[in-house]
């Protein structure tokens, strides 16, 4: 069931991040909730939570964050331990040489972009060992952040007009696109084994402003507050979640997994919600697939 949105996901993966691999593990997962979505052996249920005539979901409140620093906007300095290749420590990876700072404590390079000279051109996380990177203040990472070979990673844009697009992989990947015009322009795509996206700009808005992609071996879940992501959502993992706020997600939500969880609050989204799965659960939308 091709849409005019399923372009090849190499060239869309090439425009951010060329260095981006597809683990096979995640391609043999996605290819199971792909064949299932597209009626190879149907047996899954499509459940409608309020269609387009339901009012009194669509106002429904959206999940919790769930995103280290997301909820007030603070910058989190926890660290993603027991992620290194082993044998692997921070001190000897390239941490130090790409600008970071290696914690020993928990085998992580992070990095403090707070101002200055430091992250003004985006940064590449060193191989092997988990990554932290925290965009604080305004107008730093002026570029993109790459953290497609970190052994985890946790990116956390939070300053206005930081982040120019962000690119992970690993064994998990955390996202936070809280400033305002953050994660702008540039995509966000994210090939870990979980992935965990973010757009909730506490002021202002149009964070995530290109495609959001999250394909993922096991889980992705991508939420979306008020105007954010305007150029849409797409989810391919074995369980997936969309969650659109206020006018978010213009270009709308697809979803192709073995179940799929879509939400859209009030805006366009609403007539393009698509899931290809085989348990749909759908809420302020009717499921409608180009």
């Amino acid at each position: 069931m091709t849409s005019a949105r399923s372009r090849p996901r190499s060239s869309r993966v090439a425009r951010l991040a060329p260095r981006v691999a597809f683990a096979t593990v995640a391609a043999a997962s996605i290819a199971t909730g792909i064949a299932a979505g597209c009626g190879i052996d149907y047996e899954g249920s499509l459940v409608r939570d309020g269609g387009l005539d339901a009012t009194e979901n669509v106002g429904a409140s959206l999940p919790e964050a769930s995103i280290d620093g997301a909820a007030d906007g603070q910058p989190s300095d926890a660290g993603i331990d027991g992620d290194a290749a082993p044998g692997l420590s921070c001190a000897d990876s390239r941490c130090i040489d790409a600008g970071g700072q290696c914690d020993l404590a928990s085998n992580t390079c992070t990095f403090h972009c707070d101002g200055g000279s430091n992250c003004d051109a985006g940064l590449t996380c060193p191989p092997g060992v988990p990554c932290h990177v925290i965009c604080a203040a305004d107008n730093v990472c002026n570029g993109q952040i790459d953290c497609t070979q970190a052994s985890s990673c946790n990116i956390q844009c939070l300053g206005a007009k930081t982040c120019d697009g962000v690119a992970c992989s690993g064994s998990s990947c955390k996202v936070a696109c809280n400033g305002m015009d953050s994660c702008n322009p540039g995509m966000v795509v994210c090939d870990a084994a979980t992935c965990d996206i973010g757009c909730r700009a506490e002021a202002g808005m149009m964070n995530c402003k290109d495609e959001v992609i999250c394909q993922s071996a096991v889980s992705c879940s991508v939420q979306c507050n008020s105007q954010g992501c305007p150029g849409g959502v797409l989810a391919e993992a074995p369980k997936a979640s969309i969650h659109c706020g206020d006018n978010a997600c213009d270009k709308g939500e697809t979803c192709r997994s073995t179940s799929c969880d879509l939400s859209c609050k009030s805006g366009a989204c609403a007539t393009k919600l698509c899931c290809e799965a085989g348990t749909c659960t759908l809420e302020g939308g009717a499921n409608i697939c180009p």
